[in-house]
């Protein structure tokens, strides 16, 4: 089994393009890569996959399954939340990069829909499996385990 976090959240990216798109070609070009196809593009291994090689995968899947607006996505360090409100209120999700507390500690990736005006992230996490869940959090909660990293469209 090779699904990851990381996977899924490129996946739900991917998803939401392809929706905007209206392209059931592209829709069915994603049912038919699936988690276990981007998590070995992700290169994948039993500590999962690096945030690092999304903004690749998104490329890859931009050009085999015709999405282009999956193209141009960066990784970003350093960002602040400012940063991040301002790439999501544009309409584009955020692939953030957050500590997991332990054991075993680790990193997680999660999707990023926005902030909201009252200080609150909107979070697509592909835990738990198979579907995952959409959830708020305060923007203090989110700054105390994330840092920095995250894959945007800026």
């Amino acid at each position: 089994d090779t699904w990851t976090c990381t996977a899924s959240s490129c996946l739900m990216v991917a998803r939401d393009e392809a929706n905007q798109l209206g392209s059931k070609e592209a829709e069915y070009e994603l049912v038919q890569l699936g988690v276990d196809g981007v998590a070995a593009m992700l290169q994948t291994t039993a500590k999962g996959a690096s945030i690092e090689r999304v903004p690749e995968v998104l490329n890859r899947i931009a050009k085999d399954s015709n999405i282009p607006a999956l193209s141009g996505y960066e990784l970003r360090q350093g960002m602040s939340i400012e940063n991040l409100r301002a790439v999501t209120g544009s309409g584009r999700p955020a692939i953030a990069s957050v500590r997991v507390p332990g054991p075993p500690e680790g990193l997680h990736a999660v999707v990023v829909d926005g902030i909201t005006d009252d200080g609150h992230v909107l979070i697509r996490d592909p835990s738990p499996r198979p579907s995952g869940e959409t959830y708020t959090v305060p923007v203090e909660g989110f700054m105390a385990d994330w840092e920095g990293r995250a894959v945007v469209k800026p």
